[in-house]
């Protein structure tokens, strides 16, 4: 599937791994897409529900033509994707060298955005079309690349809206743990204390293993974590444990209280590829989605034209490359105390924490669409780990006095933070958390 940064040599090895990860299956089933059905010339139609957009059902029969136009360069694009025309892209590869002619790279042929490492040679997949190789693993999107734009992404929306604050991880850290685990978790605690992941909102995790990729998604403030698969029906276990006992160890490095068990952990049924190696732009277009709180891309679904949508990632790329775009601010931590810091911590995944409807039966990509915009008015308990009654049900804390943390936007029982109501102000209070 898709070869990484650290991996980029190996990606006929990693086609004929077999993953030997553990699965959960959901306890609960919501509405899904159609399955895939034939036209009676035996042309593969896919049935696709989306209310927020266009719904429309292929009843063995192609649907009436109808030409829409989409915001690319002018471009007109079919409505169905049997009759889509393919987009050009000019695939010689030495358009790569003409488009970083005037970037500084190091030895490795590296530059760096955002952050993360971008490699030359992972570009490639990004300027080849169907038509354009002889073999589709060249298709397939590096994880450093969906890294690296979604990185991007989140440094644009940080820039201009402070009310959410979104984090893209190296996609090494999810991708590679399973070689060495322990090596892993200190990678990602570096990753985590340089630039306090936990801290922000909304964190995403790219995975790209065993000929596959997909985004993990953490809502910190709303104890959700979202498995984001563009081909499987099924939530990985091993991967939700590696990403909550990074946060457990992060939470464990400053003293504080963690819980697992207060998260929920939703697969949704989003968007299905229609090939084997369009799953890493899905991956980015179920980020994109979060990050910019708009559908805008969802069109290139539903009319399968998944090559301007790569076209617009690798413009996307090669921009902020040419700006030098700046990482996220950095924090100084304790090397001394990381260097001896005991790895080895205990995460219990149940069940029950895993479904697969959304509150409220949402629609899944509408869901993805809002949450962001939604997400202060979706906190309504104490976030002081321990609590004994977080959403006031029982009657004894219905009458309890609530304080709210002004920079971390949590809600919490004052007598959970041992203060007292006289010694508060009107949005004064910053919780221990936030001082940090």
């Amino acid at each position: 599937m898709i070869p990484t940064a650290t991996n980029s040599d190996s990606v006929k090895r990693r086609f004929i791994q077999k993953s030997q990860d553990n699965e959960i299956t959901p306890t609960k089933i919501c509405r899904t897409h159609s399955t895939p059905k034939r036209s009676k010339d035996n042309t593969i139609i896919d049935s696709i529900q989306l209310s927020s957009i266009s719904s429309y059902v292929v009843d063995n029969e192609i649907p009436e033509y109808k030409p829409i136009t989409i915001s690319d360069n002018g471009h007109t694009f079919l409505k169905t994707h049997t009759d889509v025309p393919s987009f050009s892209i000019n695939n010689n590869l030495h358009n790569i060298h003409q488009d970083t002619f005037e970037m500084k790279y190091d030895k490795l042929h590296t530059f760096r955005v955002c952050g993360r490492d971008v490699n030359k040679k992972h570009l490639e997949p990004l300027y080849h079309t169907e038509d354009s190789v002889n073999d589709n693993t060249e298709l397939y999107l590096y994880g450093s690349i969906i890294s690296v734009y979604l990185s991007i992404l989140c440094h644009e929306e940080n820039n201009n809206d402070k009310s959410v604050t979104f984090f893209t991880c190296d996609d090494m850290i999810l991708s590679h743990y399973h070689e060495s685990e322990t090596a892993l978790l200190k990678v990602g605690m570096r990753e985590f204390l340089t630039y306090r992941v936990p801290e922000y909102d909304i964190i995403l995790l790219p995975v790209c293993k065993f000929n596959h990729c997909y985004l993990i998604v953490v809502f910190t403030k709303l104890y959700i974590i979202m498995f984001l698969d563009s081909n499987l029906n099924s939530v990985n276990r091993d991967d939700i444990k590696f990403t909550l006992k990074l946060f457990k160890l992060y939470y464990k490095y400053f003293g504080r209280d963690f819980d697992e068990k207060r998260f929920t952990i939703y697969r949704p049924k989003v968007f299905q590829q229609f090939n084997g190696y369009d799953c890493g732009v899905y991956a980015c277009l179920f980020g994109e989605t979060i990050i910019k709180k708009n559908n805008k891309h969802h069109q290139y679904h539903l009319q399968c034209n998944l090559p301007v949508y790569k076209n617009f990632i690798k413009n996307k790329i090669l921009d902020h490359m040419k700006k030098g775009t700046k990482p996220p601010t950095t924090y100084t931590f304790d090397e001394t105390k990381l260097t001896t810091f005991p790895y080895k911590c205990c995460v219990n995944i149940s069940t029950q924490m895993a479904c697969y409807a959304l509150p409220g039966n949402a629609d899944p990509m509408d869901y993805l669409t809002n949450i962001a915009n939604n997400y202060w008015a979706d906190i309504s308990f104490c976030d002081k780990s321990g609590c004994p009654d977080p959403q006031n049900q029982n009657q004894d804390y219905s009458t309890v006095e609530w304080v709210y943390c002004k920079i971390g936007h949590h809600w919490f029982h004052i007598q959970c933070m041992g203060l007292n109501v006289c010694d508060i102000t009107e949005n004064s209070y910053i919780c221990p958390s936030c001082k940090l």
